[in-house]
């Protein structure tokens, strides 16, 4: 009796081992199985979104060009995979947007023009671990096209016909930015439009890296002939269908923004036309923004233009705010609007934009030139690898929790909070443009084991990082935090 006792007790033993082992065998298949096509499902939802934030980035370049007005857009770069219990992702893929220099210049030969210029492209390349096939996307003189290993697909038309011109965007700028979140593209207007009237014909080179694609895009177009050259095609632009090319220099990122287009054409921006508004600040730069409100003048034609729309935005270090005094923003029978700064503690420059001409004003307080802001520091920080769970006995984690006091908290531009294992992949990671305590980084699976922690304030003059080493369920504090290596 004893005996056979014995032998039940080993037999529920044995039929626990065997439903653990069907379990654990289930999870590796999902994890081998399922947990890549889902990754490979959510990096292609992405895909479908980062190109159509591309081409709301094409647009402004295009709404820019034409207005002068500044705009910023949003490129969501990379994903966040779903959070897992029990499985593990791979690092939320990281994409990158840059420019390219151009494989060559563009250049206008004929009717009595012989010039050319440097340009840049944009370039946005995805880093995928399960979409492999996904293709890299490319903005060449607006014309925005992806291209995979095998083949090039055009997106959008290039947009270089404005009725009875050809307009011509020349690229500046430095840009190069990779994170698994989103980032935000400045674009503005360098110079021009500047315009020249053609009687004859005129050859347009364009340099690009897909040059098949243009006669598609182009080639049925009347007036214009595209022959393909090596990196290359040749626009003919046909006098009689045509009355102008115009240029336009844009910038993009960073860059010194020199004046490369000047003395090509008719500088006032439109050629023979008279009909373009003049958009003028009254004041001398730089000026302090005590002194506001700020006058700016519409005119057409030399003569005052009346209720004119004038948008009004500002570039400055976050510190410098506009209040406009006129709630339409409209000029007065003088042709004038004004602007009023609501935080004068820093330097910025304001743009007034009306009709399709813009003008730039440069703000700088004394004290801001004469004080300059405090360096932020932690005053406190703790860091939890929060208890969220355990599995036969083990608590995990899921999530961190960084609590933290920054002093000279206007002066801090971002907070950067990175979570590592202990090979060196990063398990999620947060960024905040505003201290904001606490906050959470959600990790992309469970952790049994330390995690390694980093924190990264960043202010317009230094960026300082701290680095430690905790267990789940352990807090941190300022004193356990060292420099980053």
């Amino acid at each position: 009796m004893h005996r056979r006792g014995r032998e039940r007790a080993v037999t529920v033993q044995i039929g626990a081992i065997l439903l653990f082992a069907i379990l654990f065998a289930a999870l590796a298949l999902y994890q081998v199985d399922a947990v890549p096509a889902e990754n490979r499902n959510a990096e292609i939802d992405h895909s479908e979104r980062v190109g159509g934030d591309l081409v709301e980035l094409r647009n402004a370049m295009s709404a820019t060009s034409a207005d002068g007005a500044p705009r910023g857009s949003s490129v969501a770069l990379g994903t966040r995979y779903e959070v897992r219990t029990f499985t593990v992702n791979p690092p939320d893929p990281a994409g990158t947007i840059r420019t390219q220099e151009a494989p060559g210049n563009v250049s206008i030969e004929g009717d009595d023009t012989d010039v050319d210029f440097e340009t840049q492209f944009l370039v946005y390349e995805p880093g995928y671990h399960e979409y492999g096939d996904a293709p890299t996307t490319r903005i060449e003189h607006t014309f925005l096209y992806g291209e995979f290993d095998d083949a090039t697909v055009d997106v959008e038309d290039p947009l270089l016909i404005d009725g009875d011109r050809v307009v011509l965007p020349i690229v500046d700028g430095d840009l190069s930015r990779a994170d698994s979140g989103t980032a935000s593209v400045d674009v503005r207007r360098i110079a021009g439009p500047n315009a020249k009237s053609i009687d004859s014909n005129v050859t347009v080179t364009l340099p690009t890296d897909a040059p098949e694609r243009w006669n598609e895009s182009l080639g049925a177009r009347s007036g214009v002939t595209v022959e393909e050259r090596s990196n290359a095609v040749e626009l003919e632009i046909d006098g009689d269908a045509f009355d102008e090319i115009a240029l336009v220099q844009l910038g993009v990122g960073d860059g010194s923004w020199d004046d490369r287009i000047d003395g090509f054409g008719d500088s006032s921006g439109d050629g023979d036309r008279d009909d373009r508004f003049n958009v003028e600040w009254l004041e001398s730069e730089p000026v302090d923004p005590s002194e506001d409100p700020f006058e700016v003048r519409v005119t057409e034609g030399g003569t005052p233009v009346e209720d004119a729309q004038v948008d009004f935005s500002v570039d400055g270090n976050g510190s410098v705010d506009l209040e406009s005094n006129d709630d339409e923003n409209r000029t007065d029978e003088s042709g004038i609007a004004s602007v009023n700064v609501t935080d004068g503690s820093g330097n910025g420059t304001v743009y007034a934009a009306a009709g399709d001409d813009v003008d730039s004003l440069h703000v700088e307080s004394n004290e801001s030139a004469t004080e300059p802001d405090p360096e932020p520091e932690f005053e406190t920080l703790e860091a939890t690898p929060n208890v969220d769970g355990q599995i036969l006995g083990y608590p995990y984690t899921r999530s961190v929790t960084f609590e933290y006091d920054v002093s000279a908290a206007d002066s801090v531009e971002r907070i950067e909070f990175t979570v590592f294992d202990e090979d060196g992949a990063e398990l999620g990671s947060a960024t905040v443009n505003d201290p904001d305590s606490p906050t959470d980084v959600d990790l992309n699976g469970a952790q049994w084991r330390s995690v390694d922690l980093a924190v990264t304030l960043v202010s317009e003059e230094n960026a300082e990082c701290l680095e430690t080493t905790a267990d789940v369920g352990e807090t941190r504090e300022l004193d356990d935090f060292e420099p980053c290596e």
